[in-house]
């Protein structure tokens, strides 16, 4: 920590601009992230989920495609382009309140890879749904959710917007996006309709590893799995059908995340 403190201190918002009119501020951001992201107990600047960005990290190798599902300003997406060198990141924020933050968050990214932006929720199938774009008084969720029956009541007078949902299948042929190696899904409850939507993605052995913030707490009032009328049991079910095993990386009050990779095939004697 003593470090980390020290290296901030040091990298001053003058010498950054040195850094960056010189050319050589990507490489310093890289090196920082480096260190910082492989010692996991030390939280990035303003991030709050420091081990599974460790996992999410080493998970990515050269050449696997990023998916960014839920990516808000682009955090995930960032740290990923830094850290290592892909050979494409797509990046899905329905949310228009961090749309244009993505975007610019997509255009800076280092390196020549594939990259692009989706103003787009995944979901089971296409459709066009509510989005809240603010919280209740009480959630401690800071991103909109996709409103279900569920939450039309706890969500009323809550400002909301059509946003168009994808299945993740049907992004790849409509958009031409990449298909993803590793994905990493933050959708405040909508976790298993994601799934769904990739059910022939995963099918087809692209996806070698999975993360998910599965969201089981109603306690904050915010959104939870249970209303998509799924469960965490069903997202563990449908990963072991898919020939994922999964495991709990982080626990916290309201919300889990596991990370789930695709089993080796067994070959006969």
């Amino acid at each position: 920590m003593l470090v980390d403190s020290i290296v901030r201190s040091a990298y001053t918002r003058s010498i950054e601009r040195v850094a960056k009119r010189i050319g050589v501020h990507n490489r310093l951001l890289r090196m920082y992230y480096r260190f910082t992201i492989s010692r996991y107990d030390t939280p990035l600047p303003g991030y709050s989920e420091p081990n599974v960005m460790h996992h999410v990290w080493n998970a990515v190798d050269s050449g696997d495609v990023f998916w960014d599902v839920g990516a808000k300003s682009g955090t995930y997406s960032k740290i990923v382009s830094f850290a290592t060198h892909p050979a494409g990141i797509v990046a899905f924020e329905p949310n228009p309140l961090f749309f244009e933050q993505l975007e610019r968050t997509m255009g800076q990214l280092p390196g020549s890879f594939f990259t692009q932006a989706l103003d787009s929720a995944l979901g089971a199938q296409e459709a066009v749904k509510p989005l809240s774009v603010t919280t209740p008084e009480g959630s401690q969720s800071s991103s909109g959710a996709l409103l279900t029956e569920k939450l039309q009541s706890r969500y009323d007078g809550v400002k909301a917007v059509n946003v168009r949902v994808l299945s993740g299948d049907n992004a790849v042929t409509r958009f031409n996006v990449p298909p993803p190696s590793v994905i990493k899904i933050d959708v405040e409850g909508a976790e298993y309709e994601v799934l769904q939507g990739l059910s022939n993605t995963l099918e087809n052995g692209t996806i070698h590893t999975i993360f998910i913030e599965i969201h089981e707490s109603q306690a904050d009032n915010g959104p939870s799995i249970y209303d998509f009328d799924a469960s965490p049991e069903d997202v563990h079910a449908f990963l072991e059908d898919h020939g994922y095993s999964h495991e709990v990386i982080e626990n916290r009050a309201r919300d889990y995340h596991i990370m789930a990779t695709r089993r080796k095939q067994q070959t006969g004697a």
